[in-house]
């Protein structure tokens, strides 16, 4: 093996194709893959970028309203796009933070691809670190395993470097791309996006330095080879070996899987299996009787090392454990129901403390999740909650199983000193092999959760039946000594917490009494205001029939006022139309005339006149 099957020592074109970017949030389009769509740009390639959240949760310190916020990074975006060539771009406004390859997305995205039709499609790298970017890259697999969608998928690396197999010589647009990438002030302010990127474009040349200066990398796949893998496949292309076999460092670990008509859940568990980082794992998959599942194994057989057996008739799941116990090689042994999940780290964490101890029983915890099945789907009720997470109790493991079946790890050499299951219980089956292998060696408990128990409602196990059963078949074991022994410090221990209790109770009587005489004495103080405050409310009623009276009062005043303002209006207009009248007697011939007759020859005249008008 050299360098070149592990990185390209040349670069790609990847013009004169319809593009289709998907950006978690405004500026991933410019900071993860802007050098490569200024290219397609120049070559007029169609380009449509959608931006799937509103990028709000980016205001850390909320120094602005939320929808201005979000209008801001709208407008940073369209600049951006401007910068790049790029005039068709969507907002679709999901909440930041909370993006899910859910029914409203994938139909939405389905519904997009089918109607635009790209022949390459940007997105997020699966291993990136930001939720969101994570969400975007399932969101596609989905859709593309949904639709069956052909086309090219370039997946980019933005805040986590990734392995890739095609590099785009972005040289002679890197200024064009840096002036698009500090268009987004409001990111750039909390951190130097721009210096990051160019600076993984400018590493990114080292095997191309001869012909460039800065590239874009990405890991290209055509979506065929996706239409029936998992997403955890991506993994693989990430973690290659380079000069040492993994195998002959790390001893082999086999996980046996038993199934039963659950080729759905039987396909996560077996993804589950694929996440993991230690390297040296084989499958045992038991179908008990099931409808076959030969096609989900072949799907997984180019990842996986499996070995698949098939029951022709069922036969309980003590026995179908039984075949896969015989089946295995591996050193170590891990249970895995088809209904439970390995998370990434589980068989590094306990097979490297069993490697490095020498011990030959450990388990570490889970969380349990509870699922009902709705239409041909199971859906998770509530929250997953930590499962147990109990040291190891000998004793205490005769009164219940704390320990679930996938979160323990065993040696196949203390296996074959207990035998297999005991074929006679079909439920609690895990739990007397405990019981057994509790008997040869101690477990030992590493803390933190590694899997998940799911539980389905529908399941049919009387629990208390076979948990009798088990209290049977080693009632030997309970001695007097040991019935003392473990039901004594937990009676004191429920005496002291009857005590604690207790204490508590007097303890909040005593508030209850406290509460009771403040809440007597604020009613007596109320009954004491009401007492003043009927005189003052009497009087305010009072007041308030005065006030009413007074504005009647002031209506009536105004009402009259208005007419006497009427009637001296008029009066001024008689005024001045007598004034206009003597004004016009005065400046007359006649009444000049008159003013040159003596005033008692006036007053004679005008006497005689009257008496003359009498008549």
């Amino acid at each position: 093996m050299n360098e070149s099957q592990l990185i390209p020592f040349q670069t790609t074109d990847l013009i004169h194709h319809k593009v289709l970017v998907l950006a978690p949030h405004p500026d991933d389009e410019s900071f993860a893959c802007g050098g490569t769509l200024l290219l397609h740009a120049q070559a007029t390639d169609p380009i449509k970028v959608v931006f799937l959240t509103d990028g709000a949760q980016a205001d850390t310190k909320n120094e602005c309203p939320k929808e201005s916020y979000i209008q801001l990074r709208e407008q940073e975006a369209a600049k951006a796009c401007d910068i790049l060539g790029i005039a068709d771009f969507e907002f679709w406004r999901i909440p930041d933070r909370t993006l899910a390859a859910n029914e409203y997305t994938i139909s939405r995205l389905a519904q997009l691809v089918d109607t635009y039709q790209p022949t390459l499609i940007y997105a997020p790298s699966p291993f990136e670190f930001h939720p969101d970017h994570q969400a975007a890259a399932s969101l596609l697999w989905q859709v593309v395993q949904t639709t069956h969608l052909k086309t090219k998928l370039a997946f980019y690396e933005l805040n986590r470097p990734i392995t890739i197999n095609t590099l785009i010589n972005i040289s002679s647009v890197i200024e064009q791309k840096e002036q698009a990438c500090n268009v987004y002030k409001s990111q750039l302010k909390y951190y130097p996006y721009t210096e990051s990127a160019l600076g993984l474009n400018r590493y990114r040349a080292l095997t191309v330095s001869n012909i460039c200066t800065y590239a874009e990398g990405f890991f290209l796949l055509e979506s065929e080879n996706i239409f029936t893998k998992p997403i955890e496949t991506f993994g693989l292309n990430q973690i290659r070996p380079i000069d040492i076999d993994p195998k002959k460092l790390h001893p082999l670990v086999s996980i046996v899987i038993r199934t039963q008509n659950r080729k759905a859940l039987l396909k996560q568990a077996l993804a589950s299996v694929l996440t993991q980082t230690y390297p040296h794992v084989e499958v045992v998959v038991v179908n008990d009787g099931g409808d076959d599942c030969t096609a989900i194994i072949e799907e997984f057989r180019p990842y996986l090392t499996l070995h698949y057996i098939a029951h022709d008739q069922p036969r309980g799941r003590s026995a179908a454990a039984n075949t896969g116990l015989r089946a295995v090689g591996g050193k170590y042994i891990n249970f895995l129901d088809d209904d439970d999940l390995f998370y990434a780290n589980h068989i590094e964490k306990l097979a490297t403390f069993l490697e490095t101890t020498g011990e030959s029983f450990a388990y570490s915890d889970c969380e349990m999740g509870k699922y009902q099945w709705q239409d041909q789907q199971f859906l998770l009720q509530g929250q997953r909650q930590q499962f147990n997470s109990i040291d190891f109790d000998r004793d205490r493991l005769h009164f219940n199983n704390y320990i679930p079946n996938m979160a323990a790890m065993f040696t196949h050499q203390l296996w074959k000193k207990v035998g297999p299951l005991d074929e006679s219980l079909d439920c609690l089956e895990d739990w007397d092999l405990w019981l057994r292998m509790a008997q040869h060696t101690t477990f030992h408990h590493l803390p933190g959760v590694t899997a998940e128990y799911r539980h389905f409602f529908d399941h049919n196990y009387d629990n208390r039946t076979w948990t009798l059963k088990i209290y049977d078949k080693y009632r030997d074991y309970w001695s007097p000594e040991n019935l003392a022994e473990q039901t004594w410090p937990r009676i004191k221990a429920l005496q002291n917490e009857n005590t604690a209790l207790q204490t508590d109770v007097n303890a909040l009587k005593d508030s209850l009494h406290y509460a009771q005489e403040n809440l007597e004495q604020e009613r007596r103080k109320r009954e004491e205001i009401e007492k003043q405050l009927a005189p003052l409310q009497a009087e305010n009623n009072g007041l308030k029939d005065t006030l009413q009276h007074a504005q009647k009062n002031l209506k009536d005043h105004k009402a009259q006022a208005e007419i006497s303002k009427a009637e001296i209006a008029n009066l001024r207009s008689q005024l001045t139309q007598t004034q206009q009248i003597l004004d016009l007697i005065q400046n007359s011939f006649s009444w000049r005339l008159t003013r040159l007759v003596p005033q008692h020859i006036r007053n004679t005249l005008r006497q005689m006149m009257l008496r003359f008008g009498k008549k």
